[in-house]
């Protein structure tokens, strides 16, 4: 696919639409068992089905995000506005805005879309193992409760996994010596007939150690929410309101969080990341220009400000 995508003069014009193709197409075949076509060059044609549903979760899960955006930092006058009548009336609860209105009419799209092929799933004899066909056996889940617990974990990973691949390749783009350094301990690894275990994967530091460094420098989800307004007892802990600005435990600033509250698909993300990284390299010299240099703008997540451009050359 990355051939494909890429014009004469061996330039990809925009990474993310790759990154988020394979994001899309690989944690679809995890959760469903079934290949949307993301990466097949024969769904290039605009009208095509596959690629009409890609289109439509691009753009429903963009206006996502965008609707958290507003929602979770614009200014929230419902809890300011002090009137008897109004605070009696709680007619915030009733009174949907814009940017709710754009919630709901996003998720409805992504729903809607992966229900076809959850159903496609349901009723195919044959398909890969899945995390639908765990969820399906332990018989105690409806349909619907299916469909939405899929929903969740494909829009927790698409946008996270591909904005962090996005990354990654960036900044080993940029950094040269770095990007000839994964090289050389890829190639002590593995070989051209090599099919990638996870043996391989732990005796590769330097891959791992580069991924969390464009963690450190690019966070994809730049806060911890639990910040609380007051203090609170839980289980009999005092847990005083706010921060302390002065004490950052060494876990705090961990990617995908720590403990009982750790990012359930942590595992599947950095699988994911870890796979693309090392095919990229193994088999292109990536690059870019000085002029290419992008700006980091908060879209609920933390995102590029343009379309990532890269050179392309075949290893």
């Amino acid at each position: 696919m990355t051939c494909n995508t890429m014009s004469d003069d061996n330039v990809i014009d925009d990474f993310r639409d790759i990154s988020y193709n394979f994001v899309l197409e690989s944690i679809s075949l995890w959760c469903l068992g079934t290949r949307l076509g993301c990466l097949d060059t024969q769904h290039n044609d605009s009208h095509s089905s596959v690629s009409i549903d890609k289109q439509m979760m691009t753009i429903a899960t963009k206006e996502l995000f965008e609707s958290y955006q507003r929602l979770y930092y614009s200014s929230k006058l419902w809890k300011y506005v002090k009137t008897k009548p109004y605070r009696h009336s709680k007619l915030w609860k009733y009174v949907k805005t814009k940017p709710y209105r754009q919630l709901e009419r996003s998720e409805s799209c992504i729903y809607d879309t992966l229900s076809k092929y959850v159903d496609l799933a349901f009723s195919s004899k044959t398909g890969y193992e899945s995390l639908m066909n765990e969820l399906i056996n332990l018989d105690t889940l409806s349909v619907n409760e299916i469909k939405v617990y899929l929903m969740d974990f494909i829009i927790g990973g698409l946008f996270t996994v591909s904005n962090a691949l996005n990354f990654v390749c960036y900044h080993l783009a940029n950094n040269p010596s770095i990007q000839q350094n994964l090289l050389r301990e890829i190639n002590a690894v593995t070989t051209d007939q090599n099919e990638i275990t996870s043996q391989m994967l732990s005796q590769m530091p330097y891959l791992k150690a580069c991924i969390k460094e464009s963690f450190r420098l690019t966070s994809t989800v730049p806060g911890i929410v639990r910040v609380l307004p007051s203090d609170v007892i839980l289980s009999g802990y005092h847990i005083p309101k706010g921060d302390n600005r002065h004490d950052w435990p060494s876990f705090s600033v961990l990617p995908f969080g720590f403990g009982s509250r750790m990012c359930v698909g942590k595992r599947f993300a950095q699988l994911h990341i870890q796979m693309a990284v090392l095919y990229i390299i193994k088999h292109f010299e990536i690059s870019v220009d000085e002029s290419d240099e992008i700006e980091l703008i908060c879209n609920f997540l933390i995102i590029a400000n343009r379309r990532i451009k890269l050179k392309v050359k075949r290893r």
